[in-house]
Formats: C-alpha cells, sequence, structure tokens
C-alpha cells in the first residue's frame, strides 16, 4: 500500500496533475525509464540483464568500464557479441561457461561468485533469476562488484599475518634455541669449573695445610707463592664464571644479615700479605654514624672490594691503600653508603678511565704483561654496584693515583655480632683448644669424595682441626657405611660416579627417618659454581654448603657452626 501510494505521488510529481491522458501517461513513463537508466548507470557496479536466449538486454556504464567492451561490440544489435565478450574477458572462460550450463538447469537459482579478468581485476558476481509477477523467467539480471582492492588488502593481511606467524614461530624456535645453547652453555661453564676447581683444590688445600706445618722462612715463601699464584687462577676462573653470569642475567644477589666492618676486613686480611710485599699500608675509616649491622649479599660487596683493593695494590708501588666509607643519606630503613677505594699508585690517563669499566679492558697491551688480570674485575664490579642500586666513577690523573667511588643502599639490620669467632678463627691452637673444651668425646665425621687427592686434603684439614674421620668414594658406599656406624657430621662431594651426593642425602633421609641418621648435618661440598648450588643442596636435604677449593678456614667455619656452637645429634 506504501509502495502505491509513493509510486502514484512519483506520477503526480512528473506529470504535474491527478489525471492525465494517454499521451502524457506515456511521457510519464519515458521519463520514468530515463531515470531508471540513469540510476543504473550511475551504480557503482556492473549491471547486466541477458534474455534467456543469451542477448544482452540491459547494461549500464560501469559494465562496458569493468569489462573493457569496445563500442563496436556495445552497439552491436544483436547484443551476443557482448556476452561473448564478456565471456571471454575471463581470465578462465571455462568457469563462465560452466556457469551458464548451471544455470540453464538451474534457470531460477541465484549464485554468488568470484571472476578474475584478464586485465587483473577481480569481481564479485551475483547472478539472480528475473522473474516475473507470475513467476515466468524471462532471462538473468548480473551484478559485478569489483573487489580487487579488498582482495589484494585481504591478500597482503593474510601475507602479513603468515609473515608474523613465520616471525612468531622463528622467533620461538630461536628462542628455544637460544635457551639450549644457554643451558649447554652453563653446563660447559659448570663442568669447566668443576674440573679446574677440583686439582685447584689440591694444590690449595695441601699448601694451606702445609703452611700450618714448622718450616724455615725459604720454604714458607715458596709455599706462600704457590698459594698466591692458585688464589690467583682461582681470581680468574670465578671473574669469568661471574661474568658469564651476569651476561646471562642469571646472577641473584642475597639479602642476609651481615656486619659492614666485618666484611671490610675480610678484604683487608686477605690483601694484607700482597701490600706487606711490596711495604705498602693498608687502612680503613668508617664514618662513625654508620649503623654496621646491615642486610645485603656481603660476598658480592667483598668481591667489589677485593677488585678495587686489589687493583689498587697492584698497581701502587709506594704509599698505600685506604678504604674509606661515608653515609650519604639514611632512614630508619635503609642507608645509602658512599665507598671511597684512594691509592698513590700509578694513576690512569684521562682519556684512558673511560675505557676501565668495559669488557676485558686494561689501560694498554703493556698493562697485562706486568701487572696480569682478565680486565674483567671492574666490569663485574660496575656491574655488581648497578644491580645494587648504585654507581661507580674514577677520579685520577697520571702518575698521582686514582680514587674509586661506588654507592650502594644497605637496609638496616636489627641482629647483635660476635666478632669472637671472626678474630681467633685463623689461629689453629685456639680453634683446637675450643674443640677440647666443648667435645668431651670423639666426634664421628665421614668424608664421601671420589677423588682420592681432595679425600687425603679434607682427612688432612680435619686431623689438623682436631679430628680423625673415615672416607667413601661414593654414595653406595656412604650408605653401606652409615649402617655400621653413626656419624655426627657429614661432608658430602656433589658430584660422583654411581650415586651424586645429591641422590645420596635423599637416600639418607628416606633411608634412616626415624633415627639419629637422619638428623646427622650434610655439608655439601662442590665446585660447581655456575648453578643455584645452595638453593639445589637444601632441596636434596643438604644442611650446609662448602665451595671448592676449601681451605682451612672454611672447614673451621662449619666445624664450629654444626659440632660446637650447636648441640650434636645423639648417636644411637
Amino acid at each position: 500500500m506504501a509502495e502505491d501510494q509513493s509510486s502514484a505521488q512519483f506520477d503526480r510529481d512528473i506529470s504535474g496533475n491527478d489525471s492525465m491522458t494517454a499521451e502524457e501517461s506515456v511521457e510519464v513513463l519515458r521519463k520514468k525509464t530515463a531515470l531508471l537508466e540513469a540510476l543504473i548507470d550511475s551504480s557503482i557496479d556492473g549491471i547486466l540483464v541477458v534474455d534467456n536466449f543469451g542477448q544482452k538486454v540491459l547494461q549500464n556504464r560501469r559494465t562496458i568500464e569493468l569489462w573493457e567492451i569496445p563500442k563496436e561490440v556495445v552497439n552491436d544489435p544483436s547484443g551476443k557479441a557482448q556476452v561473448d565478450h564478456v565471456m571471454y574477458m575471463t581470465k578462465n572462460p571455462q568457469q563462465f561457461v560452466d556457469e551458464i550450463d548451471y544455470l540453464m538447469e538451474h534457470p531460477n537459482e541465484t549464485t554468488v561468485d568470484e571472476l578474475e579478468l584478464i586485465n587483473g581485476t577481480i569481481l564479485e558476481r551475483y547472478s539472480a533469476p528475473v522473474l516475473g509477477e507470475d513467476g515466468e523467467n524471462f532471462g538473468r539480471l548480473w551484478i559485478f562488484h569489483d573487489i580487487t582492492e579488498r582482495k589484494f588488502a585481504a591478500e597482503k593481511l593474510l601475507s602479513t599475518n603468515n609473515q608474523l606467524t613465520e616471525a612468531i614461530e622463528k622467533a620461538r624456535r630461536m628462542a628455544l634455541e637460544a635457551k639450549a645453547a644457554d643451558v649447554a652453555k652453563g653446563r660447559f661453564l659448570a663442568n669447566m669449573s668443576h674440573e679446574i676447581r677440583t686439582p685447584l683444590n689440591g694444590v690449595i688445600g695441601m699448601t694451606d695445610l702445609l703452611l700450618y706445618t714448622d718450616l724455615t722462612e725459604e720454604q714458607r715463601g715458596e709455599l706462600q707463592i704457590i698459594q698466591n699464584s692458585s688464589k690467583d687462577l682461582l681470581t680468574i676462573l670465578n671473574d669469568i664464571l661471574d661474568f658469564s653470569k651476569i651476561e646471562a642475567d642469571k646472577l641473584d644477589l642475597e639479602i642476609i644479615d651481615f656486619d659492614l666492618r666485618a666484611a671490610i676486613d675480610d678484604v683487608l686480611q686477605m690483601l694484607y700479605f700482597r701490600a706487606e710485599e711490596k711495604a705498602l699500608s693498608l687502612a680503613c675509616t668508617i664514618d662513625p654514624e654508620i649503623v654496621t649491622s646491615v642486610q645485603g649479599d656481603p660476598v658480592r660487596l667483598r668481591q667489589i672490594l677485593f677488585n678495587l683493593v686489589g687493583n689498587a695494590v697492584k698497581f701502587t708501588s709506594e704509599g698505600g691503600v685506604t678504604i674509606s666509607v661515608k653515609r650519604e643519606s639514611a632512614t630508619d630503613a635503609e642507608q645509602v653508603l658512599v665507598f671511597m677505594v684512594q691509592d698513590t699508585g700509578i694513576g690512569i690517563p684521562e682519556d684512558k678511565q673511560k675505557l676501565l669499566f668495559g669488557d676485558f679492558q686494561q689501560v694498554d697491551a703493556s698493562t697485562t704483561r706486568k701487572f696480569g688480570g682478565t680486565g674483567l674485575g671492574l666490569a663485574i664490579s660496575k656491574r655488581l654496584v648497578e644491580r645494587m642500586g648504585g654507581a661507580i666513577s674514577v677520579v685520577s690523573s697520571e702518575g698521582r693515583g686514582a680514587t674509586f667511588t661506588f654507592t650502594i643502599t644497605l637496609k638496616t639490620s636489627t641482629v647483635e655480632y660476635s666478632r669472637k669467632l671472626r678474630n681467633d678463627r685463623t689461629s689453629l691452637e685456639v680453634f683446637r683448644e675450643r674443640v677440647e673444651n666443648r667435645l668431651n668425646d670423639p666426634a664421628n665425621i665421614l668424608i664421601v669424595e671420589d677423588n682420592m687427592i681432595n679425600q687425603l686434603v679434607f682427612k688432612k684439614i680435619l686431623e689438623k682441626l682436631g679430628f680423625t674421620a673415615d672416607t667413601a668414594t661414593n654414595g653406595v658406599q656412604a650408605l653401606l657405611m652409615m649402617e655400621r656406624r653413626s656419624y655426627h657430621l657429614i661432608f658430602m662431594d656433589v658430584q660422583m660416579p654411581e650415586m651424586d651426593g645429591f641422590e645420596t642425602t635423599r637416600r639418607i633421609r628416606e633411608k634412616f627417618s626415624g633415627t639419629s641418621g637422619a638428623e646427622v648435618p650434610v655439608i655439601a661440598i662442590t665446585a660447581n659454581a655456575m648453578s643455584a648450588d645452595r638453593e639445589a643442596c637444601r632441596c636434596a636435604g643438604m644442611d650446609d654448603f662448602v665451595a671448592k677449593p676449601v681451605t682451612m678456614e672454611s672447614f673451621m667455619e662449619v666445624v664450629q657452626r654444626w659440632l660446637i656452637d650447636e648441640k650434636r645429634p645423639e648417636l644411637s
């Protein structure tokens, strides 16, 4: 009803009145036809109508443009040439023929498909029957919509998506390969660490033992040279391993309670003999406002100071080296501290100072020959300081010494430190006297170690400390020995044939559950310095950790902790 009213209104608008003569009606029809043709011609899609004999009935301008129909074909009165032109302009004419054959069998069916023309244009073709009011089929309507840009965009998007998918897959593969390479690198470094530290343990351990015997001054001096050279080699190894861990972002900082003054004293004690050999003074001043009971990573702080003070001693021939610590700012919870290491050495040319903190960098080639070193110490120190939230810098001039300054933030600790053990733990006589006073009866100690040299070193160290020990060459033998005898303390090597230290410790905890054997302290001894050794040892049920190469002092600390300070497990 609404359509009829609109049509009537349209007729009235064209004719200008409600009643029309026949001539007027013809004119209205002519105008309607002209308007319809104009509308069809203005369509952005191509429109083509053919009768049931395949001849053109109607087409618009867009069809001519899309199919590039020549003028003579357009003017062909039969219309057959145009249909043929449309067919053969298609890149795959057979597709067009098949479509016509299909529609002849299914004249009333509507279809939608795509055609690609020989000029590269891609058309979406809509095909529908032209039906009269009584349903009679008069022919077929084709509407052609240019989707070339859309298809290209879709193909480009698909290609981009494919490239992105490939890139993601490549990145995933690369990440897996990098991870595998990182794991392989870590294993290689860990194995190299173990292989190098094991013989070093024998050299340093035996030298340490000999230095506690009666020696002539000449013998002591020669042994000191061997020990210093071995420790220098160990320092180089540690530098390389630390650098690798930093590069792989695998170096974690501990947050534990420690005494700042004690940590600095440790560094000075380690470098005392080097300074004494060169008649250099070593001094330290700490701002009295500083709270020395702090939380942080004492090992890494000592490492930074050892690198800086060690370099200062190395490059100073007269005068001395001074450590000074000041407080930059403080709250109840933490302190920002400024450390300065000043020497009276050869100094550093200004144009060389920017190279100091680079990887494997030294001032010049002659420095390597004259003073040695890996060139990693300062690079590692810089990265450690930055990991602690600080920065490091140097002020120096050639021939006038150097001052290295770094800042770090340390949390304030509430723990009371006893310096008694620190002050006399290096005295073998005092330690043995403490052992005799604390232990009314001998302690049973078991050493589980597959390397015979290391077995001898550990056993000799314990004998120097006033103990005797049994030895087992692997975990299987250790379990058998524990069935026959109870022990107060077990030193357990981590890497062993047949059954490693981790598995042996787990078996001990399981097999002797409910007995004193399950409670015996197990001290891990390992040369593996690359992985998270402490955590792995704890997970296996171990109680403490000693890194190779071991020293008399490291064994003193462990024995003090587990046999003197703590109550020994009651043996069955």
